[in-house]
């Protein structure tokens, strides 16, 4: 099951799990963006814009902004007050701390780690 936090944006294309559980439920949670695999805990005050894909077993913390087109693998955290943009991959496995800007075209690897208030540029990879 998810579990969602309540003052999520959860903008028009999501498609949420049956099995999912969200906390402050009619707390500004919107039903029709991205697409959220089972396992997930998502912090209050997320947005998470069209075309954004959460796998499973992923952890995104307070205050978090993912743009769209953006894919999460399995077993990620995201932490607090963090801004993906658009088309970044983050595959399996992978940490990202809190305060990070992670600019378009991004891509973390499998195992890699992003630490506290750092700045991922246009297009860079991140290896582990």
């Amino acid at each position: 099951t998810s579990q969602v936090g309540s003052y999520n944006q959860i903008d028009e294309g999501t498609t949420m799990k049956a099995t999912s559980i969200f906390g402050g439920f009619g707390d500004g949670i919107y039903f029709t963006a991205p697409v959220l695999g089972d396992d997930n805990i998502i912090g209050k005050n997320v947005n998470l814009k069209p075309n954004t894909e959460v796998t499973h077993n992923v952890i995104i913390g307070i205050g978090v902004t993912i743009k769209q087109d953006v894919a999460i693998g399995e077993n990620v955290s995201i932490g607090d007050y963090t801004k993906i943009n658009s088309g970044v991959v983050v595959e399996s496995d992978a940490t990202i701390g809190s305060f990070v800007l992670i600019k378009i075209d991004a891509t973390i690897l499998s195992g890699a780690s992003v630490p506290d208030s750092a700045v991922v540029g246009k297009g860079e990879t991140v290896t582990p």
